[in-house]
């Protein structure tokens, strides 16, 4: 039991600074869901004291998506079944802007973003059959040289 316990512990050890060099040149977007929502009753309505309260809702089936800001590839995954999708990508000023259908069905798409040069917030919409979700990401100079 000893020695299982130690080799675990040597493979966290060598692993954890790899997994963290891997990550400072890639982030993780989160995806929420956009537009409208069915309002709740009152009696099914949660009191809290967040400051953070938006009318968007996280959903189970939204989709996985990843940057690496050095490579400047972004990376989707639809976990739901059904057609085809669509992938925009915009920045804060509007100089960017990047569209493209991806596949659903828990297939990995990759795009390559050879034109992001501007730094700023990127927003990254996706639009499914039922569904759009929205999220976030900034790029930065200083991304570039990782």
């Amino acid at each position: 039991m000893t020695r299982h316990f130690l080799i675990f512990t040597l493979v966290l050890l060598v692993s954890f600074p790899v997994s963290l060099l891997s990550q400072n040149h890639s982030e993780i977007v989160e995806m929420k869901q956009t537009g409208p929502t069915t309002p709740k009753p009152r009696s099914q309505k949660i009191f809290t004291s967040s400051a953070y309260q938006n009318s968007n809702t996280i959903d189970k089936n939204a989709p996985c998506v990843w940057v690496d800001l050095q490579k400047k590839e972004l990376c989707i995954r639809i976990l739901q079944e059904g057609p085809d999708c669509r992938l925009i990508i915009i920045n804060d000023n509007q100089s960017f802007c990047f569209q493209e259908t991806v596949a659903a069905g828990r297939v990995i798409n990759v795009c390559q973003l050879p034109d992001m040069e501007k730094p700023g917030l990127y927003t990254v919409m996706v639009i499914t059959a039922e569904k759009c979700y929205q999220g976030y990401f900034s790029y930065y100079q200083s991304n570039k040289s990782l």
